[in-house]
């Protein structure tokens, strides 16, 4: 699942590790490693471009 602290601009991927008493304890997915990827490979978000002026 997808965690934005309240008041923050970041989003942090998280996994539920237990429910309990109306409340999930969340526990952070780590990130894997990204560097350099082919531009044929990328997509932009539907609305994104349009959004941007491109």
């Amino acid at each position: 699942m997808v965690y934005r602290p309240p008041g923050d601009q970041r989003a942090i991927t998280c996994r539920i590790e237990r429910i309990e008493a109306g409340r999930a304890y969340l526990v952070p997915v780590p990130r894997p490693d990204i560097g350099w990827v082919s531009l044929e490979n990328l997509h932009p978000i539907e609305g994104e471009a349009a959004a941007k002026g491109e």
